[in-house]
């Protein structure tokens, strides 16, 4: 069974109270949430209206996806990744996951030229805060990943991976029984 997971905010327009749900998460979510609740209502469009956009918003593929499966929470933000994009997701990621197991699967970020070492060793570090228990690390930088991820004294399992194949195989080994997965990368 698929279940979408959405957030709860409480927003004032002009005043007034409006609780909404929506498919976002985070400070990049509830950004975006304020941002479209004050251009809506600034076009005229009453309290219902806006609630019920916001409940009804489907992002596109691959973009902060959340769905249910059983025990599991799984999050898709596989579309691209970047320095911004991953801190923001794993911010998010960790609050969806509110104290169950957090389970990354990461892959490179791309295009970041002679930026790239030092983007994927704040990665690591960003990695490292998001608490996630277990990380599977697929593409290039896995050195720096691995240096931002000591500097940040953090204790879980890393595993390199090449391919879907091996990354089932591994997860099976880790023993988890639920929790939330993220896939990222570019």
């Amino acid at each position: 069974v698929r279940v979408s997971v959405r957030s709860r905010y409480r927003l004032w327009l002009d005043g007034e109270q409006l609780e909404v749900e929506a498919p976002l998460h985070g400070a990049a979510g509830t950004e975006n949430v304020t941002a479209i609740a004050a251009a809506a209502h600034i076009l005229g469009l009453s309290k219902t209206q806006i609630a019920e956009g916001l409940i009804d918003v489907t992002l596109p593929p691959q973009r902060f996806g959340c769905s249910v499966h059983g025990p599991w929470t799984i999050i898709d933000d596989s579309y691209n990744a970047n320095p911004l994009s991953c801190g923001r997701t794993l911010e998010a990621a960790r609050g969806v996951a509110a104290g169950r197991p957090l389970t990354l699967v990461m892959g490179e970020m791309g295009e970041l030229g002679e930026e790239a070492e030092k983007a994927h060793r704040a990665l690591g570090e960003s990695m490292a805060d998001s608490r996630a228990g277990v990380i599977f690390w697929k593409g290039g930088h896995l050195d720096a990943v691995r240096e931002g991820l000591e500097m940040s004294n953090w204790k879980g399992e890393l595993h390199p991976v090449n391919s879907a194949e091996e990354f089932l195989s591994l997860f099976n080994e880790t023993g988890l029984t639920s929790g939330v997965i993220l896939f990222k990368g570019s």
